[in-house]
């Protein structure tokens, strides 16, 4: 299908709100291909007819919009992909199945996961922070819940480091079905559901919870989601810009979640929380 491509100059300090605004108006993603002087250019992309609506902050317009013709946009990324060492414990390989498997360094596990899709291979600083805490966590003979699985990297991860239960969801159906045939061809057991945390059990538990996603997208489920981490389990969290971590761990504090471990990567932030 064709794709709407608008493009916006957005003021620095405004760049958060309106890339927010443009995840809440269904963005398939954005780009930002420069900036000049305190401002920040940003192009978006829409399913076509998609992204009309978008409020943008006084001052800030579209100056450019036009259709992109369908087309693979993996494919010249799948043509130069290269497996990558993510944390201390993992190398992502984003090659199709058929290419032969990389050579691993001792210590390290690998996870295949092709590029095929939007949702990621684990390459994206907000997923391999989430990563390297779960590698601080004790996972082995554990269960581990990760909310809105996408590729489902973490958890797999979570698996391969020993958990003996490994859960997923994503409200987005294809996710929850990419999240599995990866699961498949890695030889792992990770059972995934499509649907929200409404579909969690009232009174089901994790002893840890990862959670990678834009504070927007989760924090309205806060509640169902703490409620599932074990009374001595831990949240993971991660996709949280640094400007907004203070406003994102008084919103976990409200439900008894304090950070007892910190990463930051590039403009990215995650935390470890436990119940205070």
């Amino acid at each position: 299908m064709p794709y709407v491509r608008r493009v916006a100059d957005v003021p620095v300090a405004l760049v958060d709100e309106v890339v927010a605004a443009l995840a809440q108006a269904g963005t398939l993603g954005i780009e930002e291909s420069r900036q000049v002087d305190g401002v920040q250019r940003l192009v978006a992309y829409f399913a076509a007819g998609g992204g009309g609506d978008v409020e943008l902050p006084a001052g800030v317009r579209w100056f450019e919009e036009g259709v992109v013709p369908a087309a693979d946009w993996l494919a010249s990324y799948r043509e130069s992909a290269q497996p990558l060492e993510v944390g201390e414990r993992f190398v992502i390989d984003p090659r199709e199945p058929d290419e032969p498997a990389p050579a691993v360094a001792a210590g390290r596990m690998l996870l295949r996961v092709p590029a095929r899709s939007a949702f990621g291979t684990g390459s994206h600083a907000s997923t391999r922070l989430a990563l390297r805490l779960l590698e601080r966590l004790e996972l082995a003979g554990r269960s581990v819940l990760d909310v809105g699985i996408g590729s489902g990297v973490l958890a797999m991860a979570a698996s391969k480091l020993g958990a003996a239960r490994a859960d997923g969801f994503d409200v987005d159906v294809a996710a929850a079905l990419l999240a599995g045939q990866h699961a498949r061809l890695n030889g792992l057991r990770v059972r995934v559901w499509a649907g929200g945390s409404a579909a969690l059990a009232a009174r089901a538990q994790w002893d840890v919870v990862v959670v990678n996603a834009l504070p927007h997208e989760v924090l309205p489920e806060a509640e169902r989601i703490a409620a599932a981490v074990a009374e001595r389990g831990a949240l993971v969290i991660s996709g949280v810009l640094a400007s907004e971590g203070e406003a994102t761990l008084r919103a976990w504090a409200a439900h008894g979640l304090a950070p007892v471990d910190t990463l930051a990567e590039e403009e990215w932030a995650a935390w470890t929380l436990k119940r205070a």
